[in-house]
């Protein structure tokens, strides 16, 4: 009984071929964004899940108390004190992660053949908290040896090749007499624990940041026992935190480890934290992806019961030499199910030719597989045979519950209840349509706002240098000086902070300690040309001067967010108390009032700053009229003063929209998915109009017989397909304004929606609908009406 299934829904697919073809390739371009897009959230849903009983493991993030921040990074000697006083706690550690060189030292070899990885600088108990599988080497107490570094495969591969590299000699930063201790696996792509070295945090080589109380410098992980109940193992880890005097302007607080990908994007300092997402995101596409594929299953079930009529004497004559319903909506099940399996096959062959150019554009390593996986195979095939028989339902129960007498009789007409279904399948088709064209339009437009927006200082026409700020001093800097006397340059300063990224922030009281603890402000570190250079208002007092002593020591600017927090009246003669990396008290001056800057993450509010003066900074910024000139004669004059050094430049604005950079991928997907969801509804409407105008192809012969003319064909033709696209404008607007508005709101600086947007959307789906449609319309408009009448 299969076996004639198949063969019937074969023949059937034959005999109608661009039925078919339309069916075929919508449900292949759903199925295939479906898979692009599960693959993306898989990656991200099972981000840092290799982990080994991953539920069990914290980050230890820090609350600041003095406002709502939390920073993903905390007290470096608290770890240390866990374990032994908390017994809720299995292992705890530590991590920097920095970039370091690697060169065999067992052999004479030169310094060309050295390799840099990144290495987690860490504790011993970063193995009984992540527990890396050890391949070779040390496994009962790794990094007992300070002088031991354990290198993933890759990096030993790299620096040894096939030899056996445990125990040799290794010419490795930060230690003096390096050698091999153990291999282990290399990290998965999709973890923020990338790294190529494991090697000893020794503390003693940066105390201020690495041993303070003071200080959030270090990302913080712990391994609790099954069972515990966070929030009293929080409660615990605050109050060792107290008792060995951790400053009260934070807290300590417990972060899920498999909440860190898609759960911090409002952490301030989580650099560590690579590549992380959103969750936010991660669900808008998955929705997306529900949506295609609902539009392609739409087109199916439209095609479907609109080739009723084709198919109803077929079903008359089974029904009469003895098919049951059963087996009719079983056949018509069958045929659903083959145009799925059909689409599934197309759609894998697709992913597979186009995986490789894929990569760049979802912005993430990803592979497929089918043989990999002994489950994927049949996954994906009872995937398609569920989207056939959910497509296919319908239509099979409407054919099969055809009466034989009428069909057979030819009085069988399409009834009302399909009609009116297929119009509100093709309103939601088109509704979801304008819904993603609204969403990509309101996602640039906010990405194009933000680029736009006056954030206090001018950025246009500005470069960014990296340079050598070691032999600086603060009245002498011959780089700068040579660069300022270049024709296309007007101004350049130097800066410690690139724009757009998180700022360090200091403990400030104002005038005099007061309470227990300060307030949190932002803080950069710039030369006396800051201001001029980026046109920044001085609201009061003075500049720094250049060259000055007592400036770089004992004076700050602020600005006005800082200046209404202080409460003063006026800045003249006032003092703040700033609390630097090792935690004393330092009195300094207020000398100026600048006009509020946002400088850094441009998704916050404007926060308290004090601006430092301090010219031995790496970043130089260099305002210029023409950049390509002034890019080649810089170039040029760096080479000569820094001959090994490395130059590189880039524009203010490239620097600072890298903050956006999350958002520009997240709108070009949605324009990608929302244009191929587009098409799918499109290929829908198309097959549709070829049926609907086929069936009034009578009723436009008698209309030009009693003298319609093409142009009222036409409007008649096309009038309900107009007012199907009008209301689905109605049904999308508004829950894409109340969306977008929530995404919205994530941004400090956001643009308000723009009613023309939504007349856009709206006008460029019904353009897209009456183009897809005109082929037919025009065709059956301009036809002879003495052919039309002689129809049947």
């Amino acid at each position: 009984m299969l076996k004639q299934y198949l063969y019937l829904a074969l023949r059937n697919l034959i005999k109608n071929k661009s039925y078919s073809f339309i069916n075929i390739l919508g449900f292949a371009l759903g199925i295939y964004i479906c898979i692009v897009i599960s693959l993306y959230v898989i990656d991200d849903l099972t981000f840092d899940h290799q982990i080994e009983d991953a539920e069990n493991v914290y980050r230890v993030v820090s609350n600041d108390n003095s406002k709502d921040w939390i920073s993903a990074v905390t007290i470096g000697p608290l770890y240390g004190l866990l374990e032994e006083n908390i017994p809720e706690i299995e292992a705890a550690t530590r991590i920097g992660r920095y970039g370091v060189r690697l060169l065999r030292a067992d052999l004479e070899m030169p310094d060309s053949l050295a390799i840099f990885r990144l290495a987690m600088l860490t504790d011993p108990d970063f193995f009984r908290v992540f527990r890396p599988h050890i391949i070779q080497g040390e496994k009962e107490n790794p990094l007992s040896d300070p002088n031991a570094v354990y290198l993933t495969q890759e990096t030993a591969e790299a620096i040894f090749g096939d030899e056996d590299p445990l125990g040799k000699a290794l010419d490795v930063s930060f230690l003096q007499n390096g050698f091999v201790a153990g291999i282990v696996e290399n990290p998965p792509l999709n973890t923020h624990l990338r790294y190529g070295v494991i090697m000893l945090m020794n503390v003693s080589l940066n105390p201020m940041w690495w041993d303070s109380w003071e200080n959030l410098t270090l990302t913080g992980y712990i391994r609790v026992n099954d069972n515990i109940n966070p929030q009293e193992v929080e409660d615990k880890i605050v109050a060792v935190a107290r008792a060995n005097g951790m400053t009260p302007m934070f807290t300590p607080v417990m972060q899920p480890f498999l909440d860190m990908h898609l759960k911090s994007s409002e952490l301030r300092y989580d650099a560590f934290n690579m590549n992380k997402s959103d969750s936010s995101i991660v669900y808008s596409l998955i929705m997306i992806a529900i949506l295609v594929l609902i539009i392609a299953i739409i087109n199916f079930i439209n095609l479907s019961t609109a080739r009723s009529t084709k198919r109803g004497k077929e079903v008359g004559v089974r029904k009469v030499v003895g098919a049951s319903q059963k087996q009719l909506s079983l056949q018509f099940l069958s045929e659903s199910v083959l145009y799925t399996i059909l689409a599934m096959i197309i759609a894998l062959a697709a992913i597979e030719i186009s995986l490789p150019g894929l990569q760049p554009f979802l912005d993430k390593p990803v592979t497929f597989d089918v043989l990999q996986n002994a489950g994927i195979l049949p996954g994906l095939l009872l995937a398609a045979i569920l989207i056939g028989v959910i497509a296919g339902l319908y239509p099979s129960l409407v054919l099969s519950s055809f009466q034989p007498i009428n069909t057979l009789k030819g009085t069988f007409k399409s009834g009302r209840k399909g009609v009116v279904l297929r119009r509100i399948l093709v309103i939601g088709q088109f509704s979801i349509s304008i819904a993603l064209i609204l969403a990509v339009l309101i996602v640039i437009s906010q990405i194009k706002y933000l680029q736009k927006v006056n954030f206090g200082y001018k950025k246009d026409g500005v470069m960014i240098v990296c340079t050598d700020a070691e032999n600086l001093n603060v009245s002498s800097d011959v780089f700068k000086e040579r660069i300022l006397e270049i024709a296309p340059v007007k101004n350049a300063t130097r800066i410690r902070q690139l724009p757009g990224r998180t700022l360090p922030t200091a403990e400030v009281f104002f005038d005099h300690r007061s309470d227990e603890y300060g307030i949190m402000t932002d803080e950069i570190f710039v030369d006396e040309n800051f201001l001029s250079c980026l046109d920044i208002e001085l609201i009061a007092g003075r500049n720094f001067i250049k060259g000055s002593k007592a400036d770089s020591s004992s004076c700050v600017l602020m600005n006005e967010t800082a200046f209404r927090m202080s409460g003063w009246n006026t800045h003249e003669g006032k003092k703040i108390i700033w609390v630097p990396e090792d935690g004393t008290d330092v009195e300094l001056s207020i000398i100026g009032i600048i006009k509020d800057i946002h400088f850094g993450d441009a998704r916050t509010v404007i926060e308290p700053m004090i601006i430092h003066y301090n010219p031995r900074n790496e970043f130089l910024l260099v305002r210029t009229d023409d950049p390509e000139s002034a890019d080649a004669q810089m170039e040029a004059i760096y080479n000569e003063i820094f001959p090994e050094g490395t130059y590189g430049s880039r524009t203010f604005d490239d620097i600072f929209m890298m903050q956006f950079r999350q958002e520009d991928n997240f709108a070009e997907k949605l324009a990608v998915f929302a244009g191929i969801a587009v098409i799918i509804a499109c290929l829908g409407l198309f097959g549709l109009a070829a049926f609907i105008t086929e069936q009034r192809t009578k009723e436009i012969g008698i209309r030009k017989v009693l003298g319609s003319t093409v142009r009222q064909v036409i409007l008649l033709l096309t009038r309900d397909f107009t007012r199907w696209v009008l209301i689905s404008n109605l049904i999308a607007w508004p829950l894409t304004w109340y969306a977008l508005s929530l995404w919205l709101n994530n941004f400090a600086y956001k643009m308000k929606l723009n009613p023309l947007l939504f007349i856009i959307s709206g006008s460029a789906a019904l353009l897209i609908a009456l183009l897809t449609i005109s082929f037919h319309t025009l065709k059956t408009a301009n036809s002879n009406p003495i052919k039309s009448l002689k129809y049947e």
